[in-house]
């Protein structure tokens, strides 16, 4: 066994006053993790509810990407891919609850790979997955920031037929939009708590944007809504096309564990964390449901709305229903309002990165795909890789460390959930279409293959020598404290 590590930093001598460091069990969790408290905990269960909610806008993100659904797999692909991606999200994040009741740490993923992995791997994996993590984040940044201000050039060209759009244009809207998020977390951070449940009410209530398309569009039958499937892409069977089109649909519900990057702020972690993110999850799931099944039964040309010159494929689509500029330019700033809602964690950094992929935009009109792409790929193998560790903890029968949420001696989601990930983690990386040309290419595998092949080479030449992961007395302590009872 390793020689016991003293935990002898005291939240005070990092200005963290007692108000502010939580309740007695959060103190306890932080004295077990060697963690010193640094920040404050300052969000109860509604705001990070709100936070994990407003963050992933499940159901402004399934229209925002209706086109690629639309063209592989049409609304019946659309409904069922919904229904499948819900299922085994369920898995996922019933798997991260746990693990962050268990070792609730900002680090997340990183911090429990090195906890849980073999000894042997538990180094590298950790430094791979914390890799991985930074990457999805930065690039979630952007692909958010490129869906707000690229929705507001589409805009331009619904509204003026005279316009001709550039590709230079979007990239400063997404640098607007880039500023807009720096401002809220600096100028306003200390109110952010305030704002994530004001923004909550909003995503709520923005749903509402479906009314007038139940009142005014026109009606597919149940057969064509669900049953029908369109194969537009190219591939070869309508089942491969149908799978292509699941990633924007896995994209509306991907990244739920922001939540758990935020532990170490939240006010009796080991159980409001876990709740937020299941309450959060769950209210998305049914507002992506409603806009799922609404959209069905109401996109009845899917031709007129793929042709649409906006480049989203929504804006058509309200224009189609409403024939209203006004009523079509709210429902998309509703829409854009909230997918930008992103926070910047070392803002400098998140910043420049965020400006120079932005720049991809301007010499390829596959970027946003191809960040959107190498966004879900870091993201699933971080959870593969976390789920898998905790799945052989426990095949290798080791206690399961004591916590107050947890899915039990076996943990059946961990197997459903790694079931779910490895499809879903292949498909993210094909092309819209097939053969695919360089415009149409889906960049995503080549990024995605460079963030490894640099991770494991910096890796050796360095890290493998300088990167100090967390302790592995930790994985040692949660066993004694579940067996101490």
């Amino acid at each position: 066994m390793s020689k016991e590590v003293t935990f002898n930093v005291r939240s005070e001598e990092m200005g963290v006053t007692a108000k502010w460091r939580g309740t007695a069990g959060d103190q306890r969790d932080m004295e077990k993790l060697q963690l010193a408290q640094q920040v404050r905990r300052n969000f109860g269960r509604t705001a990070m509810f709100g936070f994990s909610s407003t963050l992933i806008c499940t159901w402004e993100i399934t229209l925002g990407s209706l086109g690629l659904t639309l063209m592989n797999g049409g609304t019946a692909g659309l409904f069922w891919n919904y229904v499948v991606v819900v299922i085994g999200f369920t898995f996922v994040y019933l798997s991260i609850a746990e693990l962050g009741s268990i070792i609730p740490t900002a680090g997340g993923q990183y911090y429990w790979v090195s906890v849980l992995s073999p000894p042997k791997s538990q180094r590298y994996l950790s430094y791979v997955t914390g890799w991985l993590c930074a990457t999805a984040w930065q690039t979630g940044i952007c692909s958010s920031a490129f869906l707000a201000g690229t929705i507001i050039q589409g805009l331009l060209i619904l509204n003026k037929p005279d316009y001709v759009p550039h590709p230079y244009q979007g990239t400063l809207f997404v640098w607007m939009i880039v500023a807009v998020a720096i401002f809220f977390n600096t100028a306003l951070a200390k109110k952010l708590p305030i704002f994530e449940i004001l923004i909550v009410l909003v995503h709520l209530l923005g749903a509402l944007i479906i009314i007038p398309l139940w009142v005014l569009a026109p009606r597919n039958s149940a057969h064509n809504a669900l049953l029908q499937f369109t194969n537009d892409g190219g591939w070869s069977t309508t089942g491969t096309s149908t799978m292509v089109g699941m990633l924007s649909v896995v994209l509306s519900l991907l990244g739920l564990d922001c939540s758990v990057h935020m532990a170490e702020e939240i006010k009796d972690s080991s159980i409001n964390l876990p709740m937020a993110l299941l309450i959060g999850f769950g209210i998305n799931g049914l507002l992506g449901f409603l806009v799922v099944v609404t959209a069905c039964f109401t996109v009845v040309d899917v031709d007129d709305i793929l042709s649409s010159p906006t480049g989203y494929l929504f804006l058509q689509y309200f224009y189609s229903t409403t024939k209203s500029f006004a009523g079509t330019n709210v429902m998309a700033a509703i829409m854009s309002k909230l997918a930008h809602d992103v926070p910047l964690n070392a803002l400098g950094v998140s910043v420049v990165i965020s400006i120079l992929l932005s720049l991809i935009n301007i010499g390829s009109t596959a970027a946003l795909n191809a960040i959107f792409s190498l966004n879900t790929a870091s993201l699933l193998t971080s959870y593969m890789i976390t789920i898998g560790s905790m799945l052989l903890w426990r095949l290798r029968g080791k206690p399961i460390p004591r916590s107050r949420w947890t899915l039990g001696r076996y943990g059946f989601a961990n197997v459903g959930a790694m079931c779910y990930l490895l499809p879903v983690f292949v498909f993210s990386f094909f092309p819209s279409v097939t053969p695919p040309t360089p415009e149409t290419m889906n960049w995503g595998v080549v990024m995605y293959s460079g963030v490894i092949i640099f991770s494991t080479v910096y890796y050796i030449l360095y890290g493998r020598h300088h990167y100090q992961p967390p302790t592995r007395d930790v994985g040692s302590r949660l066993v004694m404290d579940n067996l101490d009872i």
